[in-house]
């Protein structure tokens, strides 16, 4: 794997950390289709309407992992639980929402019969295990396998 890969997998796991994700989750393109993520956001945005895009990040058929928006912003490709928070008002406590979003998402491209390339796998592999060493009880799933997925 390509060192520039290897260290932003490193970079990417520790921000994931930083922010306080607890989960990673998993999508695919669904299309058999060479896209990018320029492409995924203007579907995302102009076609579905959503505000933001879908997900955090993009990985190509070559393995290059895109960013989509920053790991700080709740995306719109599922109802990301957002952490919770309670402050003190006159009148007892009160719920309030935190801004920052606790489930990270991923999402590859598919060229043939909606699967990821070998290179898509090796980088995705190496994230997720660099993601469990600076976070052990992060959970990595398929975006339908949490309750708070859209689709």
């Amino acid at each position: 794997m390509n060192k520039d890969i290897e260290s932003y997998i490193a970079q990417l796991a520790r921000m994931i950390k930083v922010v306080g994700h607890k989960y990673i989750s998993l999508h695919y393109t669904g299309v058999n289709a060479d896209t990018s993520a320029q492409s995924i956001s203007w579907y995302h945005k102009h076609v579905l309407g959503y505000k933001r895009d879908g997900y955090h990040r993009f990985i190509n058929h070559d393995g290059v992992i895109e960013m989509l928006e920053p790991i700080t912003f709740q995306v719109s490709g599922m109802y990301s639980p957002l952490a919770w928070e309670y402050i003190k008002d006159p009148n007892g406590f009160k719920e309030i929402r935190n801004i920052l979003p606790v489930c990270f998402q991923i999402c590859f491209e598919t060229l043939k019969d909606l699967k990821m390339s070998a290179v898509q796998e090796e980088v995705l592999i190496a994230f997720f295990k660099k993601a469990i060493e600076f976070s052990p009880d992060i959970l990595i799933g398929g975006h339908n396998e949490f309750p708070f997925s859209v689709s």
